[in-house]
């Protein structure tokens, strides 16, 4: 189980000074191959300190895998 819970500090991401934020979280093994889907966190609208206290089960892992966590901006107008 990995758990996502909060992010700080976030940079400003939009002209307008906003970032919606949502994280993917990838189980990788180097030099593995590699499954770049993920599992997305919610997105929290209009914040720079998100809280997001989410779990993700992922199936079988090995004593070299390791977690990646990224964080994006939400883009409104498209997905």
């Amino acid at each position: 189980v990995v758990s996502v819970v909060e992010a700080r500090g976030l940079p400003k991401m939009d002209a307008f000074g906003k970032v919606d934020p949502f994280c993917v979280v990838r189980v990788v093994r180097p030099g593995g191959p590699q499954d770049l889907r993920g599992l997305r966190t919610q997105v929290k609208i209009a914040t720079f300190e998100p809280k997001w206290h989410e779990d993700f089960t992922f199936g079988v892992m090995h004593s070299d895998s390791e977690v990646l966590v990224e964080v994006y901006d939400h883009d409104w107008g498209g997905d």
